[in-house]
């Protein structure tokens, strides 16, 4: 498969998912939480959290 076939498949696909409600919702909050997921230790300010969160006492 060459490159302008792969481009023309992959242009084809983004324009019929784009029409999908569902899918571009879903395709946000994929990327949402891709974006939690590497961001996460700045999200998450508290380094112990990770080590100790089933401990009660920490909570």
């Amino acid at each position: 498969m060459r490159f302008k076939e792969a481009k023309d498949i992959f242009s084809e696909f983004w324009s019929e998912f784009r029409k999908v409600k569902y899918g571009m919702v879903g395709l946000v909050m994929f990327v949402l939480f891709l974006l939690i997921v590497i961001f996460e230790s700045a999200l998450i300010p508290f380094p112990e959290t990770g080590r100790r969160w089933r401990d009660i006492t920490y909570w």
